[in-house]
């Protein structure tokens, strides 16, 4: 195990080293010159350097908490939130931010176990429609529409 720690945590540190390189080429207006659309992922990405830095040093010192999987039931149920994230972002082009945001959103609070129904659509229809509306007003980001009648709902949503 600590080698592969050693291996993700390298492999994603040069990752994050190159997604701030390609951050630094998203073009700024210089009527927002001051704060980019840049800005959130460079400090996600600083934020993921640091993680792999204390990762590296805790594989080295061998301080990394070992896990045991107990059998396959363990890995499948690893798989489902991989495979769901997945899948939300391959569907986000044609079906958009705000309704992919929502499927994604019950379905993974499901996947957690999360079983009272009227709050779990209350955040999942909610939570996406507040950050759509913060991107796309607040910092002028576009967001994916999809396409079709998915993109007719989310231009409603946004014009709000």
């Amino acid at each position: 195990m600590k080698k592969v720690d050693i291996g993700v945590s390298i492999s994603l540190f040069a990752t994050s080293v190159y997604f701030i390189y390609l951050a630094d080429k998203i073009p700024t207006s210089a009527k927002f010159s001051d704060v980019s659309a840049a800005i959130w992922p460079k400090i996600i990405l600083g934020c993921m350097i640091v993680s792999c830095i204390i990762l590296f040093i805790k594989s080295l010192k061998g301080s990394v908490s070992q896990s045991h999987s107990s059998g396959g039931g363990e890995n499948r149920r690893l798989l489902a939130p991989v495979l769901l994230c997945l899948a939300y972002l391959l569907t986000m082009g044609w079906i958009g931010f705000l309704i992919s945001s929502a499927i994604f959103s019950i379905t993974y609070m499901y996947l957690l176990g999360f079983r009272k129904k009227s709050r779990m659509v209350l955040i999942s229809l909610a939570a996406p429609i507040l950050i759509g509306l913060l991107f796309y007003r607040l910092l002028y980001v576009p967001i994916p529409k999809g396409v079709w009648i998915f993109k007719t709902i989310t231009e409603a949503f946004l014009s709000l």
